[in-house]
């Protein structure tokens, strides 16, 4: 692995993140996933997250209103660029969005899932000195390899801002280490 360090910005990214969705993250599997809740809630999503961009109104409606029952039925195998494809026909989206349906998992479960961008992709390839990904069950895999060879870093941050308490330290640490692999691709 090439050598990287992770920085306070890292830390800051997360926990202002965490803080802005603190219902979403923290909402135990709450059905529906608060992000779904409403199509202020849903918007207010896709436009932090710069997701969905090119879409028309009714079949991100549709979208929102299907991705309940459309999660249940994920699990760290199913693939999730299998599923995401699925969704042209059954909503009428005009593309697959695969970061998308990954920011949606990562929010269901944030310990299981991680969001996987363009930015992040980038940066877990300069990160890990590995291959370009190619789907998302391989980033996943390269991400927690990732994330356990930097443990010590991230547990120095957690405990330099210890004052910065969540009720699930696993997600807020992969969120650090998802903010440091954006930077580190480019964001």
């Amino acid at each position: 692995m090439t050598s990287f360090s992770l920085v306070d910005q890292d830390f800051f990214n997360a926990a202002s993140n965490w803080l802005r969705w603190k219902d979403v993250y923290e909402c135990a599997h709450i059905e529906p996933l608060p992000i779904l809740s409403s199509k202020e809630r849903f918007q207010s999503f896709c436009s932090e997250y710069s997701v969905l961009r090119y879409e028309l109104p009714k079949p991100k409606e549709r979208l929102r209103k299907g991705l309940p029952s459309d999660l249940v039925a994920f699990t760290e195998i199913t693939p999730v660029e299998q599923v995401a494809a699925g969704w042209i026909e059954r909503y009428g989206l005009k593309k697959t969005h695969v970061s998308f349906a990954t920011k949606v998992l990562a929010f269901r479960d944030a310990v299981r899932f991680v969001p996987m961008d363009r930015f992040s992709k980038v940066g877990l390839v300069r990160v890990d000195s590995g291959a370009k990904v190619s789907d998302y069950a391989s980033y996943r895999q390269r991400f927690f390899a990732a994330k356990q060879k930097y443990d010590t870093e991230i547990s120095a941050l957690r405990e330099k801002y210890k004052n910065f308490e969540v009720p699930n330290a696993a997600a807020f640490e992969n969120r650090i280490l998802d903010c440091a692999l954006m930077r580190i691709g480019g964001r």
